[in-house]
């Protein structure tokens, strides 16, 4: 008895929204603030342009989808909000297996999951709470008026701002890293599925029964104690 494969929509249209729009801005950010503090641009019109045009517009553009996403963190109750993001009892197993497949370089089974990555979705956490640091300690440095009212000097505030940067620039290679290899060694469509929504599930046949297209191979350990609403047969 041959498996069968299922194509679900799994990330919601504003979750993926918020995930490019962040990813584009961090991008701006990452690379202009890099140029800026790097003593390599000479000519202080470049500066400007860097600062101006670029590193405070992409700051403003974070901001809002941070705003928009932290909505959706506390708002959703399912793959968008906190509980998807809580490490809980059974999700251990999947975390130990993500550690496995990552230090063995992919050379043990990827474990399956749901929608966020048992090991990655508190990193996620982890990440949006310094990109608000990084938010907010960049009003401050942008704006005097913020930095009066608060009483904090400008020194403070740039070590603060730059101080989380390295670990932020780790983060996002890991994850793009982790996401090819994903692909390349599990069969979930992880890169697509951020773009059209979808992941595709393979469904184990159980031996001498019928295959059951609405059952999932999902672990229910293994995706934080919330899965998606399955359907009726007879609806199908």
């Amino acid at each position: 008895m041959s498996d069968q494969v299922r194509r679900l929509r799994v990330w919601p249209g504003m979750l993926r929204i918020t995930h490019w729009t962040m990813a584009l801005a961090v991008s701006i950010l990452l690379s202009s603030g890099w140029l800026l503090h790097s003593g390599m641009v000479l000519s202080d019109r470049l500066y400007e342009f860097l600062l101006e045009q670029l590193h405070l517009p992409a700051g403003h553009l974070l901001g809002l989808a941070l705003v928009v996403r932290l909505f959706y963190l506390v708002r959703d109750d399912g793959i968008g909000g906190f509980a998807a993001l809580l490490p809980s009892r059974g999700s251990w197993s999947g975390i130990l297996a993500g550690l496995r497949f990552y230090l063995s370089f992919a050379r043990t089974p990827l474990p399956r999951y749901y929608g966020h990555h048992p090991l990655w979705a508190p990193l996620y956490l982890l990440w949006m709470g310094l990109l608000l640091v990084q938010v907010a300690s960049g009003l401050l440095l942008e704006f005097g008026a913020l930095r009066d009212l608060f009483g904090i000097g400008s020194e403070p505030l740039l070590r603060w701002h730059l101080g989380p940067v390295a670990l932020l620039a780790m983060l996002a290679v890991l994850h793009l890293a982790s996401v090819v290899l994903h692909d390349l060694k599990g069969e979930g469509s992880d890169v697509s599925g951020m773009i059209n929504g979808h992941r595709t599930f393979r469904i184990e046949a159980v031996p001498d029964k019928p295959a059951v297209p609405q059952v999932q191979a999902v672990s229910l350990d293994s995706i934080g104690g919330w899965t998606p609403k399955q359907k009726d047969p007879k609806d199908e």
